[in-house]
Formats: C-alpha cells, sequence, structure tokens
C-alpha cells in the first residue's frame, strides 16, 4: 500500500514540475510587458485620433511581432508551456485570480479612457499592466508554486 502511495505522489510531482520547476522571471518582464501593450493600444490611438491608420497598423504589428519573438524565447527557456488544464489546484486558483484583476484592470482602463480621454488611457494601460504583471509574477504565482511544493513535499 505505501508503494502504491509514493507511486501516486512521484506521479503527481512529476505533473507540477513544469509549474513549480521554472526559471526565474527576468526583473524587467513586467516592464517590458507594459510598453509593449501600451504600444499596441498606443497604435489603435494614431489610426483613430489622428488618422495615421498605416503608422498605427505598423506600431501596433511591431509591438505584436516583437511580443511573439520574447515568447517564443521565453518557451525556450522554460522547455515546455504548460497547459493550465493539468496545473495543480494552487496555479489554477491563482490563474483564476490573476483573469479577475484583468477583467478589472481592463474595466479601469476603458472608464479612463472614456470618460477623460486616451491619454489617461494610454497611461491607465501602462501603470494597469504594470502592476498585474508586476504582482502575478513576482507575489501571486511564486506564492501558489510554494504552496504546491510544500504540499507535495
Amino acid at each position: 500500500m505505501e508503494s502504491t502511495r509514493d507511486a501516486l505522489l512521484g506521479a503527481e510531482r512529476a505533473a507540477a514540475a513544469p509549474f513549480i520547476n521554472y526559471p526565474a522571471t527576468p526583473w524587467w518582464h513586467p516592464l517590458f510587458m507594459a510598453v509593449i501593450l501600451t504600444t499596441m493600444a498606443t497604435g489603435s490611438v494614431l489610426t483613430s485620433e489622428f488618422d495615421r491608420s498605416w503608422l498605427g497598423t505598423l506600431l501596433a504589428l511591431g509591438a505584436l511581432v516583437v511580443a511573439g519573438i520574447y515568447m517564443a524565447f521565453y518557451r525556450r527557456r522554460w522547455g515546455t508551456w504548460p497547459r493550465m488544464a493539468a496545473a495543480p489546484a494552487e496555479i489554477k486558483a491563482a490563474y483564476r485570480w490573476y483573469l479577475v484583476a484583468v477583467v478589472l484592470a481592463v474595466a479601469v482602463i476603458a472608464l479612463a479612457w472614456f470618460a477623460i480621454g486616451w491619454p489617461v488611457g494610454l497611461a491607465a494601460v501602462f501603470l494597469c499592466s504594470l502592476v498585474l504583471y508586476s504582482c502575478y509574477e513576482g507575489v501571486i504565482y511564486p506564492r501558489a508554486a510554494a504552496e504546491v511544493r510544500k504540499r507535495l513535499a
């Protein structure tokens, strides 16, 4: 009976490994992602407010390409890209809280954008994404990973 428990625990540890054994996120990751998202939003401003559709499209596509290159680099660095369906319960819970925070941030950004104007909206995009990425990468995910490690120890 004991060997069955050990085998199940070993299988659970192996399944959790991609979520808890990962390289540390670079310190500049939240800032980088905030700049990327703000650049994409700036592209829409150039298109709608200044009738510079070619420049806005180029800016947004450029930011999207840079984000894609970065994600490919990050995936290679991890060696994998884990599926959330296979995540431990603690990681799924952290991700759900993150998604709730994203929805709230989008509401704040939309309110700022439409009530005050696009300059404040762009500032809100930058600040909200910076705070969200910083909190998720620096606090929420590491805590969830620590909980998984503790449970599986």
